[in-house]
């Protein structure tokens, strides 16, 4: 395992509480219909417009892709306030800050979904330093599991990706972006929700899988190490 340099986090469900299955509840429980574990670990990591096409192609409820999209964002308004910090979040990401690790966040979200998160979770994203990429930003072609967003992180971070084992670590919590990141050459520590079905075969590709963030260990990636007490 290469030493890790560098080190970018999706968001949704790995830093922050996943507000996508109440909004996706909400939006269906009209139609007697409940929003699966099944369903959602196929559509996690995706683009908006493919994430939408995707639902709706399963649920065949009477809605355009467009009039999905502006309904859950109408319901999402009232759940964005409430997405705090997963376990471990804090603690690791002030950690890679004040050790001058280079940190970025890849995330599905648009970034219009990312600064109203961000807006109430300043203490957690000022720690990144504006150093985002969003599903929606210009340069973005696709989204996971292609490696576009991984790739543009690592950019930012002045990471050189090639196609050797890079320095750059990647956490996630979603299959698809397991997949984006593997597609990148980048290492990769899965955090999947205990909901999740693990694939034996996908998690055998990562460095670890982890129940939380409160259990990596940086050392073990030849990053600095937690303080005694921290």
């Amino acid at each position: 395992m290469p030493k890790i340099t560098y080190v970018v986090f999706d968001m949704d469900g790995l830093l922050l509480e996943d507000p996508y299955t109440e909004a996706n509840n909400r939006l269906l429980a009209p139609f007697g219909l409940t929003y699966t574990w099944t369903i959602k670990q196929k559509i996690m990591g995706r683009k908006e417009a493919d994430a939408a096409a995707y639902f709706l192609d399963h649920y065949k409820i009477p809605m355009t892709p467009e009039e999905y999209i502006q309904e859950r964002k109408r319901i999402l308004e009232d759940l964005y306030p409430e997405c705090k910090p997963l376990p471990g979040v804090i603690r690791l990401v002030t950690h890679l800050n004040a050790n001058n690790v280079p940190i970025c966040i890849a995330t599905s979200s648009t970034r219009s979904a990312f600064n109203k998160k961000a807006s109430s979770n300043k203490e957690l994203f000022d720690l990144f330093g504006g150093n985002v990429v969003c599903s929606d930003d210009s340069h973005i072609e696709r989204g996971k599991p292609f490696p576009d967003l991984f790739l543009a992180g690592a950019h930012k971070l002045g990471c050189n990706v090639t196609s050797q084992d890079s320095h750059c670590l990647v956490f996630e919590d979603s299959p698809l972006g397991v997949e984006a990141g593997l597609a990148a050459n980048m290492t990769i520590v899965w955090v999947p929700d205990p909901c999740l079905t693990v694939d034996p075969l996908l998690a055998a590709k990562c460095a670890k899988v982890l129940p939380s963030l409160e259990e990596f260990e940086p050392a073990e990636f030849g990053l600095p190490p937690f303080d005694l007490g921290q």
